[in-house]
């Protein structure tokens, strides 16, 4: 029912999250839309209750401290001459302007592994304990998301098809596909 969200989906076209993360002049062309659909799983509008938004994990009494402190947010591959890190750099610095998300911190899977010497959950402890344990949201494309040192995530959000994440057996995933 949002105007922004109409700007990105129609009943002929579909939901295509590609249309969310196109980029004009270093900057999310829908910005407005991608970040109040963040809100509703990581920001302010995700303490509502589950019956209010179902997008939220954060208030499920079932589900353990590390589904509502770490988060991987798949966004779709880059499009003109913007690339996937590209997107992931410009969702994290989107984000982190935002005053909605102040109990949130925002990185990318190559920010977290650019120090192949120090292992992707260690990294992710570290940026926790420097600031004071704030929940950590990691953008990707597909780095993290298979192989052997994939840290614990507590919920993984997909912007994009899940065809290859093997290792989503043991998290909570939410495929971001608005009903409206």
């Amino acid at each position: 029912n949002s105007p922004e969200f109409s700007k990105i989906y129609s009943e002929e076209e579909d939901w295509d999250p590609r249309k969310l993360c196109e980029i004009n002049d270093g900057e999310f062309l829908h910005r407005q839309c991608f970040t109040d659909l963040l809100d509703l799983m990581v920001g302010q509008k995700a303490k509502l209750s589950f019956k209010k938004n179902p997008f939220t994990i954060l208030n499920d009494p079932d589900i353990s401290s590390v589904s509502s402190n770490i988060t991987l947010v798949v966004l779709p591959q880059g499009s003109n001459e913007y690339s996937a890190s590209d997107n992931c750099e410009i969702a994290a610095k989107t984000c982190s302007q935002d005053t909605r998300f102040e109990d949130s911190i925002f990185t990318t899977s190559y920010q977290l592994t650019k120090n192949r010497s120090i292992k992707p959950f260690k990294a992710i402890k570290k940026l926790q304990a420097a600031n004071s344990g704030k929940r950590v949201v990691i953008f990707t494309h597909r780095k993290m998301t298979t192989g052997s040192d994939v840290p614990p995530m507590g919920s993984i959000r997909a912007f994009k098809s899940l065809d290859y994440i093997w290792c989503a057996w043991w998290c909570n995933i939410a495929c971001i596909r608005p009903s409206l």
